[in-house]
């Protein structure tokens, strides 16, 4: 439940005029089918793309709330997976 609710609320962090959210990046799919889950960085108008280094089916991806369905089956690990790659490191500030 706590993972959740970490989440819903950190599905997109605005702080001044950076965004960051995660897709489901469905335009290039790797051999097995699945789709790679990227951090999308914005500043200024100006994107970027961090791969969270996951990859998931797209019927296992509810993309109007961007996080995993409740029918996923690695959908704890995803969601911590997600909160980890927002608060550290490998979230770039300013977009290259």
């Amino acid at each position: 439940m706590l993972a959740e609710m970490l989440a819903r609320t950190l599905a997109t962090i605005s702080v001044m005029n950076i965004t960051v959210s995660v897709v489901c990046y469905k335009y290039r799919p790797q051999k097995d089918g699945r789709h790679p889950l990227m951090l999308r960085v914005s500043k200024d108008g100006k994107r970027s793309y961090q791969s969270l280094g996951i990859s998931v089916n797209l019927e296992d991806w509810d993309f109007k709330k961007n996080e995993p369905k409740l029918s996923c089956p690695d959908r704890e690990y995803i969601q911590k997976i997600i909160i980890d790659g927002k608060s550290s490191e490998r979230c770039p500030l300013v977009p290259v």
